[in-house]
């Protein structure tokens, strides 16, 4: 099954997910009205699911690309990228009522692709909660030794599984099972780092993950760091525009996503049109001459990729110009430098939710001043 196959896939996968985060947002934020305190917490639940899913599906994305893709190594700073990894798993720990304690050595750096190395400790801090029970506790920890990086992860107890043998390599057998794309990722990211990702057993029945790293052997990279923290982004509230509506064109083939999308954008004071293919988008927005345009990706007639070449080549000034949001369900790197070889202004990966809606209106339509 090729890489190309898996993308296309993916973003159809998407799709869906993009229009259930949007709705799940919509009515949290009270748009159509209150809620109970189970519906909301329903809706959480629904919105947390969809998220997790569209992560899945992004790895096996990501494991099929990992094959033919190249790194780029620099030295990072451990600190910040376990600090952000332990925030994108913090929701993960919640849901299972576990505490994370952490333990970093100041100043150390691995030789890594930045994204990459909290993307592996992030796999890491989520097996350790796996096989931790609800309740439970795991640790994180970093360390230099003998050359090396070590990142460790604890859990303090083994498999909720029975096991044949209570040993590493069985545990890694069981692992696989019980967590095939993200223990696929993990290993496979290690060995392109030139690292490992091993198990071993300890006392009181806890399970040690180690992923292993070169380290950053140039002296004057060891200097003290600080620890930076990386925290969710800050939701913006919504700019109106009702006194001066300003146009947005919506090209996308899914009707879904198009109808929540345009109803949040309207109710904001907006003027929305919307396009179902690449060809109407280029027509409607030389007659329109919109002032923000999200354009898809994967689109019949013509693609969105097509659609913004032509449209940046429009002899009329604004279009040369106009912001255009390039929506794709590929979320490589090699997905965003396509979209922005194309012209599109910026990039935005589906799934995504009216959060990042919002963000993309304020940084390209400032409010109007009353």
């Amino acid at each position: 099954m090729s890489v190309d196959f898996l993308s296309r896939a993916a973003h159809e996968l998407r799709n869906p997910l993009t229009t259930a985060m949007a709705q799940a947002e919509l009515l949290l934020d009270g748009i159509h009205g209150p809620l109970s305190a189970a519906q909301s917490a329903a809706l959480r639940s629904i919105h947390d699911q969809t998220c997790q899913t569209a992560a899945l599906i992004s790895g096996l994305v990501d494991v099929a690309r990992l094959q033919t893709e190249s790194l780029t190594l620099t030295a990072c700073d451990l600190s910040a990228a376990a600090e952000e990894a332990l925030s994108q798993k913090s929701e993960l720990a919640t849901t299972r009522s576990i505490q994370i304690s952490r333990s970093f050595s100041t100043g150390l750096q691995a030789s890594a692709d930045k994204r990459r190395l909290t993307q592996m400790i992030g796999e890491l801090l989520a097996t350790a909660i796996l096989v931790t029970p609800s309740g439970g506790q795991t640790s994180l920890h970093i360390t230099a030794e003998a050359g090396s990086i070590l990142i460790q992860a604890i859990g303090n107890a083994t498999l909720p599984l029975p096991l044949a043998q209570d040993t590493p390599a069985a545990m890694l057998q069981q692992l696989h099972g019980l967590k095939p794309i993200g223990l696929a990722l993990l290993e496979a990211l290690a060995r392109l780092h030139q690292g490992s990702f091993t198990i071993r057993a300890a006392a009181g029945h806890a399970s040690i993950f180690v992923l292993e790293l070169p380290v950053v052997s140039d002296s004057a990279a060891q200097g003290p760091l600080s620890t930076q923290i990386h925290s969710p982004a800050s939701v913006l509230p919504p700019t109106s525009h009702s006194a001066h509506p300003q146009i947005i064109l919506i090209a996308d083939d899914q009707t879904a996503f198009v109808s929540v999308t345009s109803g949040y954008l309207e109710s904001l004071g907006f003027q929305v049109a919307s396009a179902c293919d690449g060809a109407e988008a280029v027509r409607l927005t030389s007659t329109l001459l919109p002032d923000l345009i999200f354009m898809d990706v994967c689109m019949p007639v013509l693609d969105g990729l097509s659609a913004i070449r032509e449209i940046r080549a429009s002899k009329t000034p604004k279009l040369q110009t106009i912001p255009i949001i390039s929506l794709s369900g590929g979320t490589g790197a090699e997905d965003r430098e396509k979209c922005l070889a194309a012209g599109a202004t910026t990039y935005l990966g589906k799934p995504f939710g009216i959060r990042e809606i919002d963000g993309i209106l304020h940084e390209f339509l400032p409010a109007v001043p009353p």
